[in-house]
């Protein structure tokens, strides 16, 4: 009988590691059983962990090595790493309450206010905050892994498969629970120092089944479930709660967008459009609307941009110009947060009013998009390299993917502008 074996017959009543004895089984998974625990010495209840196979025992002493360089309310105290029949036990804060889960359960129909969906994620953005500080990624965040306490403390557990950011390497193994895992991380794409997107997009998905009781992507297959993610149109909670507000709908669309470079770019950026939304602010700490111009030679393509706009008046002031010196006049006049620009027009080109923009000291802060259907790759790379956040091909878009491509924009511009 293996080790492994031995601990699969612990039965409540027996004592582990000399001092605990074992009250119920909490929970058990391929990795590994969580155990309610006496604790005999200091008179207390405690959880214990115990692995599965050696590549739990080792995640178990990862997990607990990161717990202890934190103190917080959002992360369960740690007090001790003890061996039992060879094997690592994880001695752990025992958490009273619900999982974030089997709240959600209670809400399916839709049902639970918008602000107290709000709550929960700046509670879990909080703590992860905290993780990408030490530059580290939790790499399954998703409503299992979240404790709701009766004293409404909500803490983030299950930090099995916690790693450095940098340790990422291109094609390395598939890490997280299906139906919150990124589409780089499906691709194996992500890369060093990428990794606290990833955590970005499964907070997206975790604050759409707070609103919405559904997953994004219902599909039954595992297969099916991957190819949804990767190319189906990210959903929207308003088209389930039309209540919503619109900003809070574009950032969690955001968080959950297929390209990295369309999602917030930091779990503060996130941090500050929630706390935001939740105060009823305005998205740009300057207390206006933010300010996109768009320049194109083509009237019918500026109408679009319009169109793709509307949803935004709120949050959004949009001016249009049909040449490059027109859009330097509106810049000069009033500088702008987002310049969305086509690059091939007849009068100055897209690089060359990029490169105006950029000699301009009052629109050092302006980010620059490029709208084009003829962009050459050694262009997009130079264009990246001196500062363009985005290019958006003119060819082959829908209109449903065209409004999210512009929303994610205007969402990484409120974000730009969030107090550092």
């Amino acid at each position: 009988m293996s080790r492994f074996d031995k601990l699969e017959e612990l039965q409540p009543g027996d004592v582990v590691a000399d001092r605990f004895e074992l009250r119920k089984l909490l929970g058990s998974g391929g990795a590994g059983l969580v155990f309610e625990a006496w604790e005999s010495t200091l008179r207390r209840m405690v959880a214990l962990k115990l692995p599965r196979s050696d590549k739990a025992a080792e995640l178990l002493v990862a997990e607990g090595q990161a717990l202890a360089a934190f103190r917080t309310e959002g992360l369960p105290a740690v007090h001790a790493v003890e061996t039992h029949e060879g094997l690592p036990v994880l001695v752990i804060e025992r958490l009273l309450g619900h999982t974030l889960d089997q709240v959600i359960a209670r809400h399916r129909d839709g049902s639970m206010p918008w602000p107290e969906a709000v709550r929960y994620l700046l509670s879990i953005v909080d703590t992860v905050q905290l993780l990408h500080r030490a530059h580290l990624a939790h790499r399954d965040l998703k409503p299992e892994n979240i404790m709701v306490c009766p004293n409404g403390r909500v803490v983030v557990i299950d930090l099995g498969i916690l790693r450095q950011e940098r340790q990422f390497v291109l094609g390395s193994e598939l890490s997280g629970t299906p139906d919150y895992i990124a589409p780089e991380t499906i691709q194996g794409q992500v890369k060093p120092g990428d990794a606290h997107l990833v955590d970005v997009y499964a907070l997206g998905v975790v604050g759409y089944e707070l609103l919405t009781g559904l997953l994004p992507y219902p599909a039954e297959e595992l297969s099916e479930l991957f190819q949804q993610i990767l190319h189906h149109p990210t959903p929207r909670v308003r088209a389930e709660r039309p209540e919503v507000p619109y900003a809070l709908d574009v950032l969690l669309a955001s968080m959950m967008a297929k390209e990295q470079g369309d999602r917030p770019d930091s779990i503060d950026a996130v941090h500050y459009q929630l706390s935001a939304i939740a105060e009823g602010r305005s998205l740009d700490p300057r207390g206006r609307r933010l300010r996109v111009v768009a320049v194109d030679d083509d009237d019918d393509y500026l109408e679009l941009i319009r169109s793709c706009t509307e949803q935004l008046q709120e949050e959004v002031d949009l001016r249009l110009a049909n040449e490059g010196p027109k859009a330097l006049e509106l810049l000069r006049e009033d500088p702008c947060d987002l310049l969305i620009a086509d690059l091939d027009m007849p009068q100055m080109s897209g690089m060359e009013l990029f490169m105006h923009v950029r000699a301009m000291p009052e629109a050092r802060d302006t980010l620059v998009a490029i709208i084009s259907g003829t962009a050459k790759p050694s262009d997009r790379a130079l264009l990246t390299q001196m500062g363009v956040i985005d290019f958006i091909e003119k060819k082959g878009q829908t209109f449903g993917l065209l409004v999210e491509r512009f929303e994610s924009l205007v969402a990484r511009a409120a974000a730009a502008r969030a107090p550092t």
